[in-house]
């Protein structure tokens, strides 16, 4: 960068390979100043004075992922660019989406075969069932729901099948078979949404005549309550298990990691529940 911006008339901004060039003109006396009174902003009080200058880049890029903004060039050769802007509503939508997802496998990881199965309710709730309903719950409302059928057999949805077949793993069904169906549901139901905008109106097969349409974003929405609900349901059977906790792999979202203090704050609850 030139030491003296106002001597060449030119400065460079950013840093590395990708530092751009920008023109600057000096403004006039108490130009400055009256920009800095209208904004709210300007150079702190300094010994020496301030120069103020006018700057046109010659390329902005807004600071985004390529999935978040397909062009993320604002400003090119000082031009607004014709940006594509990002859908915000389904990036929301996907994180959610895929943070349920994680959390729901995540409470499975490290068990032997016995525990992700066993029930843990009167009800019989048990956490590799919760991963087969999830998945059924995918390619239902994100795939038949808008005419993209997935292609995978769901005998335990079929008319005729037993109650709750969904919420349970057979002996013969593994654990690798039911993971494996649930993560190709994430496929299939990511495409839809990248396929079709959110007010894509689309019929749940299951639902009464009449009664069964709905928006993508509708079901998406529904997706991610589901998912959540579920996951919520699986940190439950988890503790109760063998007293693993946490909201996600990286973030367990706690106060404390102590033992001792969650079972004085354990105590203390069971003691305000007796007095109440």
């Amino acid at each position: 960068m030139p030491r003296s911006p106002a001597a060449t008339g030119r400065r460079t901004t950013g840093g590395g390979g990708t530092a751009e060039p920008v023109g600057t003109a000096a403004l006039g006396d108490g130009t400055g100043d009256a920009s800095a009174a209208r904004t709210g902003s300007g150079p702190r009080r300094l010994d020496e004075s301030c120069r103020y200058f006018l700057v046109r880049p010659r390329r902005v890029q807004a600071w985004r992922e390529a999935d978040e903004m397909r062009e993320r060039v604002l400003v090119r050769n000082g031009r607004l660019t014709r940006m594509t802007p990002p859908d915000t509503a389904k990036t929301d939508l996907r994180f959610y989406l895929r943070s349920a997802r994680d959390a729901l496998l995540w409470k499975l990881e490290g068990l032997p075969e016995y525990d992700v199965r066993r029930p843990l309710t009167p009800t019989g709730t048990n956490l590799l069932g919760l991963v087969k309903h999830a998945a059924g719950v995918e390619l239902g409302y994100l795939g038949d729901t808008f005419g993209r059928p997935s292609g995978e057999p769901l005998p335990w949805l079929a008319d005729g099948a037993e109650p709750n077949a969904d919420m349970w793993a057979t002996a013969e069904e593994s654990r690798e078979d039911v993971v494996g169906l649930y993560r190709r549901a994430w496929a299939h139901a990511d495409a839809t949404i990248e396929a079709l905008p959110l007010d894509t109106a689309g019929r749940v097969p299951w639902w009464p005549d009449g009664r069964n349409e709905l928006t993508l974003h509708h079901a998406v929405v529904r997706v991610i309550a589901d998912t959540h609900r579920h996951a919520g349901h699986a940190d439950i059977l988890r503790e109760l298990m063998d007293g693993a906790v946490g909201m996600n792999e990286s973030n367990t979202s706690l106060p404390s990691d102590d033992p001792a203090w969650w079972e004085a704050y354990r105590n203390r609850l069971e003691r305000a529940a007796r007095e109440a």
